[in-house]
């Protein structure tokens, strides 16, 4: 007992000290000549003054006989000087006869500020991790905005006239904004990662358009160093998978980018190989290989590693950020696979990676693939679009004049409001076809002028409102969709991204129908002119008659009337 680190007293059925160590009298500050005396009750009025709560000490105290034979009892008690005691109390025998009772005090003060001081340290990652978020969140708004009014000038530039000078200053500022965007989204991707948000989407795929579509984004790059850039994607080009087809692209893309950035001749070559596997799912493994610098077995220890290169030298000859293949890493893990490289010094690398799928069996035969990307750099053919009116709701004067031009020049009128007032009282005045939104604006912001529209909306036409957003994060997209908001594009946007929008929200009428109303309904273009303009007066005429009827509280038979139903 006296080389015990804890307290041990032994009381005696006759509630008298059997025995006691010294460690016991020193944690609780007890006199030896009260110990002595054998007298529990008084040793517990001793001590009583110094715990945090009595009422929870004096329940666990052995303080009358007769109940020494109760099974083992744990408690924690606090003392008002910081310290935490564990208290176990149990029964001894003596012969087979319970003889009286045994309490261990156990110090635990050290454990309870490590647990705290554990506990601080975790509320401080987190609390980081959201300042870290939040500046992240913040910093790409930044970024974004200045970065669409570049995009979307150098697309506009392109459709003047230039002379050569002038198209070469018109692709330089086409590279430059396409390689700080790379930057800006590998940032928020490795972001997403480490805070556990980054999701994997099972939808169709194929994997031959997708290999194709990530060797089309670096194939400039490649024709403008000579290199012969190969892909093949196999037996497995055209299977009808389940996957997730846009971490599939970023990976090869990421792969195939930086096998043309370190390679100075020679070729890259992209392919995909079918592994060993049960009928149900398809494993394959994803190559790309290069004749580029080679990577030493130095180098390789920390290519993974983010923000890192093989060393300084790459760094500034060859730019980027060094996060590319961390996300390929991380990306192809959350998907379930495995990533690896070889490579010989001087004499190329092969980085290749292992992904499983399953193969799609839709009703129809066909597996629901996603759209192909509209390829970078293909011109877009402007049609005139007078009923498509496009309301550009935007705080920032430069972003907002852009859009209004580039609208004007996908062949739709548009004009621009300010603020989320001015566009609400605009959409009381008029029609639009279509309402490009800003999510971040003072006042009256995105969402929140989206839900007060719908509301306006109440029981007529519905706008399609499309977020036009510089924060691109999951939770920005959910929040503009659940306020009201029909579709969602990250800024900066190009002329292909602004007419695949109108491609999708533009609602045409039906020229079949019109056709067959117009072969029974009129014989020359002339008169079905006539004929659609009497329809469209008559059909104002009776709108605002139902309108007036309901309005006034009339009764429900003249609204019928004018309805004709």
């Amino acid at each position: 007992m006296d080389a015990s680190a804890d307290g041990i007293l032994v009381v005696g059925e006759d509630m008298k000290v059997v025995s006691v160590n010294d460690r016991f009298l020193g944690m609780w500050g007890l006199p030896r000549e009260l110990v002595a005396a054998g007298d529990i009750p008084r040793m517990v009025e001793f001590v009583l003054p110094a715990v945090e709560d009595p009422a929870s000490f004096l329940a666990g105290t052995t303080q009358q006989p007769g109940n020494f034979d109760a099974p083992e009892t744990r408690d924690i008690i606090r003392m008002k000087d910081g310290r935490v005691f564990e208290r176990v109390t149990s029964p001894f025998q003596v012969g087979g006869l319970v003889q009286g009772r045994t309490v261990t005090i156990r110090d635990l003060t050290l454990h309870h500020q490590v647990l705290a001081a554990l506990s601080g340290a975790r509320d401080e990652a987190l609390e980081a991790a959201r300042v870290k978020t939040r500046f992240l969140t913040s910093v790409s708004h930044e970024l974004r905005t200045p970065l669409n009014a570049i995009v979307g000038a150098a697309g506009l530039l392109v459709g003047t006239k230039l002379d050569d000078e002038q198209r070469e200053y018109c692709r330089t500022l086409s590279r430059a904004a396409h390689s700080l965007m790379v930057m800006v989204e590998g940032i928020l991707d490795f972001s997403k990662i480490e805070a556990g948000r980054m999701t994997v989407e099972l939808t169709g795929l194929r994997v031959g358009p997708i290999l194709e579509d990530a060797a089309a984004m670096v194939a400039p790059q490649a024709v403008a160093k000579g290199l012969s850039l190969r892909v093949d994607a196999g037996e497995a080009a055209a299977w009808d998978l389940t996957g997730d087809p846009t971490h599939l692209r970023q990976i090869l893309t990421n792969l195939l980018a930086n096998a043309v950035k370190f390679t100075e001749k020679g070729t890259v070559q992209a392919e995909v190989r079918v592994l060993p596997s049960d009928d149900a799912v398809v494993a394959l493994e994803f190559s790309v290989r290069d004749t580029g610098i080679g990577i030493t077995p130095e180098q390789g220890a920390r290519l993974f590693a983010p923000f890192s290169q093989a060393d300084a030298t790459m760094s500034r000859r060859y730019g980027g950020t060094g996060l590319g293949l961390a996300i390929c890493k991380s990306l192809v893990e959350l998907m379930g696979g495995v990533i690896g490289f070889e490579s010989e010094p001087g004499r190329g690398t092969r980085f290749w990676f292992r992904l499983e799928f399953v193969r799609a069996e839709p009703a129809s035969g066909h597996a629901a693939v996603e759209p192909e990307p509209t390829p970078p750099g293909r011109p877009v053919q402007a049609s005139p679009r007078d009923r498509m009116r496009v309301l550009v709701v935007d705080d920032d004067a430069t972003n907002r004049g852009l859009f209004v031009r580039q609208m004007e020049r996908l062949g739709c009128p548009a004009v621009g409001a300010e603020d989320g007032d001015r566009a609400i009282a605009r959409l009381r005045s008029d029609d639009f076809g279509l309402v490009l939104m800003d999510c971040q604006m003072p006042g009256r912001d995105g969402p929140q002028t989206t839900r007060d529209i719908r509301r306006l909306e109440a029981g007529r036409r519905r706008t399609p409102i499309v977020a036009i957003s510089a924060n691109a994060l999951e939770e920005d997209r959910r929040l503009c969709l659940d306020s009201g908001m029909d579709d969602f594009v990250a800024k900066p946007t190009s002329l292909e991204i602004l007419a695949a929008v109108i491609d999708r929200w533009d609602r045409p009428f039906d020229e079949t129908a019109l056709a067959a109303f117009a072969a029974v309904a009129a014989d020359s273009p002339e008169a079905l002119t006539r004929l659609l303009d009497d329809f469209l007066h008559d059909a104002r005429t009776r709108l605002e008659a139902v309108r007036r009827a309901r309005d006034q509280a009339r009764r429900e038979r003249e609204v019928q009337r004018e309805a004709h139903v």
